[in-house]
C-alpha cells in the first residue's frame, strides 16, 4: 500500500489552521515560540502527521507521529 501525503505552509495568522498545529505539538510536549513565522505541515487523510516551524532560517517545534519514525 502506498501512502499519500500532502504538504502545506501555514502562517501564524491562519488561526483556523494554527489551532490544530498547536494541539498536535502539545501532544508531544512542545509549544510554539513567539518568533515562529510559519509552519510546514504534512498530512495524511486530513490528519497532521508531522510539522516544523520556521523562525527566519531556524527550524523549531518539529514533531513527527511516532508511527512514522524509522
Amino acid at each position: 500500500m502506498i501512502d499519500t501525503y500532502s504538504f502545506s505552509r501555514v502562517s501564524r495568522n491562519q488561526y483556523d489552521k494554527f489551532g490544530a498545529i498547536t494541539e498536535f505539538l502539545a501532544g508531544y510536549g512542545l509549544g510554539v515560540d513567539a518568533d515562529v513565522e510559519r509552519f510546514v505541515v504534512a498530512k495524511s487523510q486530513d490528519q497532521i502527521i508531522a510539522c516544523g516551524g520556521l523562525a527566519g532560517n531556524i527550524l523549531k517545534s518539529i514533531a513527527i507521529d511516532p508511527v512514522l519514525h524509522g
